[in-house]
């Protein structure tokens, strides 16, 4: 199942990403499965983004690291379940980490926008 979807997403959308990221989430193949949201979130997919959050958040696949989660979930910030998370996030960071999340924010916004726009411009 897992060559189905891998062979499906290795060219794909970052929707293909997601389905493979969620297929391997569920055999509890974390650390495979953050590397398939990464790239999904990597192309502006708000769903992955705020899920690689949450990996971040939990430590499932990833060394726990509030300052990741909090990038990605500022990515994902439209959805309400993302706000409500950024909320009791932001409350047990410290002002250091919360500093070093904007800038690593700024920095990756910019890079999914250019991969956006690379994309765009190569249809």
């Amino acid at each position: 199942m897992f060559m189905k979807h891998k062979d499906e997403a290795q060219y794909g959308s970052a929707g293909r990403h997601l389905k493979l990221a969620d297929s391997l989430y569920g055999a509890e193949r974390y650390a495979e499965a953050v590397s398939w949201y990464r790239k999904a979130a990597d192309q502006g997919h708000p769903f992955a983004q705020y899920l690689l959050g949450a990996r971040y958040y939990f430590g499932e696949g990833v060394p726990r690291n509030k300052i990741n989660a909090y990038v990605y979930w500022s990515l994902a910030g439209f959805t309400e379940d993302a706000r409500a998370k950024l909320v009791v996030l932001e409350k047990e960071m410290t002002a250091k980490q919360f500093a070093a999340g904007q800038k690593r924010l700024i920095r990756l916004q910019k890079v999914i926008a250019s991969k956006i726009a690379a994309k765009k411009a190569g249809k």
